[in-house]
């Protein structure tokens, strides 16, 4: 099932897990997110550090609100640590 958000007018069609993940972002800008607890909430199964889907999904979501919604790199990958949502959207 695909979602929608709406981001200044643009839409911006998202799967079911890119809608989880902007959610968990926007509830946490400007924090620190492990691979672990995104990889829990989201496919609610352990981590596994050889599993790369969450990274592709994140980089599916990075692309597309940098295309649609013209931010400039609102996902920052944090080497050995996690995700960093830091777009400024006020």
């Amino acid at each position: 099932m695909a979602r929608e958000v709406y981001f200044q007018g643009a839409r911006l069609p998202l799967t079911d897990v890119e809608y989880c993940l902007l959610s968990i972002f926007l509830d946490s800008p400007g924090v620190v997110l492990a691979r672990e607890d995104l990889v829990d909430r989201i496919f609610q199964r352990r981590f596994d550090p050889m599993d790369r889907s969450l990274d592709v999904h994140v980089s599916r979501l990075r692309k597309k609100l940098e295309i649609v919604c013209g931010l400039n790199k609102p996902i920052k990958s944090i080497r050995n640590s996690g995700y960093l949502f830091s777009a400024d959207i006020a």
